[in-house]
């Protein structure tokens, strides 16, 4: 007879706090996951380990002539693809052609900015190229309500690499700058709220720094490539609502007229992707950064322009075409509900909400699960009727772990 073998529950790695105590499955929805949710419990994620630039004490050197350069270092070239590994190639292309138009055409303007100068200086710089990466895996793992343990394992193999890169390196002001916008979509995706203002508070520093240095002729020319990247700072500052807006569009910090404009992208190469967009759109209103006042700005205009796109682009009325039209009227019934003042819209936009649930799942809620957990959190708390809750409990019954 074989001897009795006392089988433990396996060691879990990730999630929240409180599943990680009682070594259950969490599913890891933001801002608590849907155990918690389900057993009034206060859930809560521990703070990982990341990288924060601190710019060194000034230096004393002796003043030099101050000139203007167009020098951007040797960062900006053309994207080698023929330089980069299969994989790295691959979720480098999903970066540039869905995570970094979302960044741009969502969050914020300099449309060129996420899709051609980040994704080039990250084939030449290791440190943002392995912070890219994981930031495509994490948006990919998002969309899924099991993540495979080899995907996480990626996703952190890929983040200590780059904070290994940078830490150990000596990265230019540039490199630093980049690497902290870099951080702030990587931890935006993740639902990381202090550290996407603690990523942006450090590129603030190193702005600082850099102009320090530049008045006291510390450093003897100034870089086209800096002042390229440091509107995308104080746009990036506005959105997360860091610094309040000031000043004209030609000092890169924009009013709110800024952000009512709609950003020049071009048309969408496939379905999927435009599906992807509006995906990764409603997942950004669902998390706390996304309902701020510019966020919820730009959340609008978003709207507005991809339903105009969309019925350019879409070619047949199909399954998938009717669950993305529900998607968007699901985004805008949750916009009407964070934006609204009076109880009874608040109550119309919830039940109009609930309605767009209903219909996803009806028609497939493929790779949308994680979307209508988000939702459902959102509209419990303000639900005030018992059908409103009756229909929140059943969407959440749905996809319990």
């Amino acid at each position: 007879m074989r001897p009795y073998i006392k089988r433990h529950a396996p060691k879990v790695r990730t999630g929240c706090v409180i599943c990680k105590r009682r070594r259950i499955k969490c599913d890891e929805a933001k801002p608590q996951c849907l155990r918690c949710v389900k057993h009034g419990s206060h859930c809560y994620y521990e703070v990982p380990n990341t990288w924060v630039f601190e710019p060194k004490k000034h230096v004393q050197d002796a003043p030099e002539k101050r000139t203007r350069t167009s020098s951007t270092t040797g960062l900006y070239h053309e994207l080698n693809w023929d330089i980069l590994s299969s994989d790295d190639s691959h979720f480098l292309g999903l970066f540039v052609r869905r995570l970094g138009r979302v960044t741009a055409e969502y969050g914020h303007g300099r449309f060129d900015f996420w899709t051609r100068l980040v994704p080039q200086v990250a084939s030449s710089v290791p440190a943002i190229k392995h912070i890219l990466i994981a930031s495509a895996l994490s948006n990919e793992a998002w969309l899924r309500l099991t993540v495979p343990s080899s995907l996480e394992r990626a996703i952190d193999h890929h983040y200590n690499l780059a904070l290994r890169e940078i830490a150990y390196g000596s990265p230019t002001p540039e490199v630093a700058l980049m690497m902290c916008l870099a951080a702030f979509t990587f931890e935006s995706i993740n639902g990381r709220v202090e550290l996407v203002k603690t990523h942006l508070l450090s590129a603030g520093r190193i702005v600082d720094d850099y102009h320090h240095k530049l008045s006291q002729y510390t450093i003897a020319r100034s870089s086209l490539l800096f002042e390229a990247i440091e509107p995308i700072v104080f746009e990036c500052q506005i959105y997360a609502g860091i610094i309040p807006p000031r000043g004209t569009p030609v000092d890169g910090i924009h009013t709110i007229q800024y952000w009512k404009t709609e950003p020049v992208t071009p048309p969408y190469v496939s379905i999927e992707d435009a599906g992807y967009e509006l995906t990764a759109a409603t997942r950004y209103l669902l998390e706390p950064a996304g309902q701020t006042t510019y966020a919820m700005i730009r959340a609008s205009v978003f709207l507005s322009r991809w339903r105009k796109s969309f019925d350019k682009f879409r070619p047949q009325k199909d399954r998938y075409s009717k669950t993305l039209l529900c998607l968007h009227d699901l985004m805008k019934a949750l916009l009407d509900v964070l934006q609204q003042t009076t109880d009874q819209d608040v109550s119309v936009s919830i039940t109009l909400a609930i309605c767009r649930m209903r219909g996803i799942t009806e028609l497939g809620a493929a790779n949308l699960e994680r979307v209508l957990i988000g939702a459902s959190q959102l509209l419990a708390p303000r639900c005030s009727t018992s059908d409103q809750k009756e229909g929140v409990e059943r969407v959440l019954d749905m996809f319990e772990p």
